[in-house]
């Protein structure tokens, strides 16, 4: 009798988990149908509800799959979490190595560089040169936005073959072009703007360089007069604070600008580099 209770209770464990693994992998497929249809939100709850019953030799998928989901979504903490849980789960060495870059594409789209280039360094140097590129891909992107751009141009370099002559000397161009980089000076542009508006006209901003300097000029001229006619300091006064406000105000716009300038010619020469690795 004995014998027999045990080989029911046996027979329903065996029917449970056949069915439970059969239901994981409906809710499996419907997040897979749902990924596809981009809707990435409902893929998140039904990838974390499959994830709960699923054994541990189906979890790798689904830990991936919901770092794709998160990264989507722009989560990318949550993203990086779930890639390096897949990585400890799959036993392919391949996958494991996918896994580890997907999860560094995490941190670097959240800004996390120096996290990413510890994570790179730490990363054996591979005789597959998928994953070679790759690691020296995201080292040069990594250099390149922490401002160590002279840096990040030998890791670009490392991605094109060597027989590519033409890429790799469009490549140099571009290295000087970064290198010249100079004009308008940020701190050029402050110090100009102590005469009003002259800043701003330096860093290509002919029309508020003007309107600087008038509107600055107007307020000087009417803090004198105030003092001259109405021979009330009280006028001059109430005139200083906007005379400071619009006088400093212009020094650190006329910085801002040329910054601006900068910036918009380096990321010129960066989407020009992408251009040339894809």
């Amino acid at each position: 009798m004995k014998k027999l209770k045990s080989l029911i209770f046996l027979l329903f464990i065996l029917y449970f988990s056949s069915g439970l693994s059969q239901d994981c992998q409906t809710i499996t497929n419907f997040a897979d149908y749902k990924y596809l249809d981009g809707d990435f939100e409902t893929c998140v709850k039904e990838y974390q509800r499959s994830l709960l019953f699923t054994p541990d030799s189906g979890k790798a998928y689904l830990q991936r799959q919901l770092g794709k989901c998160f990264s989507e979504i722009r989560d990318f903490n949550r993203a990086h979490e779930f890639f390096l849980l897949a990585e400890t789960y799959f036993k392919d060495d391949s996958l494991k190595l996918e896994c580890k870059f997907d999860g560094l594409a995490s941190l670097i789209q959240n800004g996390d560089y120096f996290a990413a280039i510890n994570e790179l360094i730490s990363i054996p140097d591979s005789t597959n040169s998928y994953f070679k590129n790759r690691k020296m891909f995201y080292l040069g992107i990594c250099n390149w936005y922490i401002g160590r751009y002279a840096d990040a141009f030998p890791f670009f370099m490392a991605v094109i073959p060597e027989q590519e002559v033409q890429k790799r000397q469009s490549l140099l161009l571009l290295q000087k072009r970064i290198t010249s980089i100079g004009h308008p000076y940020p701190k050029l542009a402050f110090i100009l703007n102590i005469i009003p508006g002259i800043g701003q006209i330096y860093a290509g901003d002919l029309k508020q360089g003007l309107n600087s300097f008038f509107l600055s000029t107007g307020l000087f001229y009417t803090g004198i007069i105030s003092l001259q006619v109405l021979r009330s300091d009280l006028a001059f006064l109430f005139l200083l604070p906007w005379i400071q406000r619009y006088y400093l105000g212009g020094m650190i716009l006329a910085r801002d600008l040329a910054e601006k300038k900068q910036s918009d010619k380096r990321n010129l020469v960066f989407l020009n580099i992408l251009d040339l690795l894809e």
